[in-house]
């Protein structure tokens, strides 16, 4: 979708055609963020910092208007007055994918937009992934990766290291679908919450039907998203399961959270008897590993849910 160029200094257009005109911009400025908050004006951040666009200050007419425009781009329904968080992806052809987060600030539309590598990351940018090969040969079971920002990115290597080493099936599940894959010796099916499937549990219970080998969620944010991760790990898959946690040893403790108080015994079982391993990224992507041996395991049947030791 090709539009004309803005004159500096002056009001952005509304609604999808400003949106991809401020999208365009960041881009060839090299900034990898846009943000648009009422009464600042459009922001970008390129090398780090965040600068202001010579465009006038945004009104919450504006941000509204910015915000349907995204989900216009984006092919949803959702609507921009709607009080909940919205989070999606879009693509914009010849400039690049990105992921947007919709959210209300004192009573207006508030929306960062950051651009999204095209090719998705592999293995070769996390060195720390060298054991991942052995893993996916290694047959089913639980692994937890943690971690922040470059989470969803080891998430994504993952995803790419079966794609290019397994003959077999990957559900990956993600709200939302950042990174776009291609199939090569795998079979991938790519889900986004909100879009393709409702929630990660239902997302995960169709992929016990659907002849998977492996499944991936992005985040794990409910019991019931918890309880679907362990029962597709107990039928046999192998899943690799998104955790917001800094510490590998602090991985089971935030998954066994998920569920309600007084499960902890039933919880920690179930755990013990999937659980393989757990990778973390730290902010600076370096990426530890920590393998769930015997002694670890009995541990987590005794309740023990740290790691440590």
């Amino acid at each position: 979708m090709r539009t004309p160029p803005i004159v500096r200094g002056s009001a952005v257009p509304p609604g999808a055609r400003g949106l991809l005109h401020l999208v365009h911009q960041m881009v060839e400025a090299g900034g990898t963020d846009l943000h648009l908050k009422v009464p600042g004006r459009p922001m970008i951040r390129v090398n780090g910092a965040l600068l202001p666009m010579p465009f006038d200050r945004l009104t919450p007419a504006d941000t509204a208007a910015f915000a349907q425009g995204v989900l216009e781009v984006a092919g949803s329904d959702e609507l921009a007055t709607s009080p909940r968080d919205v989070r999606l992806a879009f693509s914009v052809d010849g400039v690049g994918r990105f992921r947007a987060q919709l959210t209300r600030q004192r009573g207006s539309c508030e929306i960062v937009i950051h651009r999204i590598a095209l090719a998705p990351p592999t293995m070769a940018e996390f060195p720390g992934l060298a054991p991942l090969g052995e893993v996916l040969d290694g047959g089913p079971g639980l692994f937890l990766v943690g971690g922040g920002r470059h989470r969803r990115a080891v998430i994504a290597a993952v995803v790419g290291a079966f794609n290019a080493r397994c003959w077999g099936r990957l559900v990956s599940i993600e709200d939302p679908v950042e990174w776009l894959h291609r199939d090569e010796r795998g079979s991938l099916s790519q889900r986004e919450i909100g879009t393709d499937v409702s929630t990660f549990a239902e997302g995960l219970s169709a992929a016990m039907r659907q002849d998977a080998d492996a499944v991936v969620v992005s985040d794990v944010p409910t019991a019931d998203d918890a309880d679907a991760l362990l029962r597709a790990s107990e039928e046999g898959l192998l899943v690799f399961a998104g955790l917001p946690v800094a510490d590998p040893d602090d991985a089971v403790l935030a998954l066994a959270g998920r569920f309600a108080p007084g499960r902890e015994r039933e919880v920690s079982a179930r755990i013990a008897s999937v659980l393989r391993g757990v990778v973390v990224v730290d902010h600076a992507g370096e990426v530890s590993w920590k393998r769930i041996d015997a002694g670890r395991r009995a541990a987590l049947r005794a309740g023990q849910l740290s790691l440590v030791g």
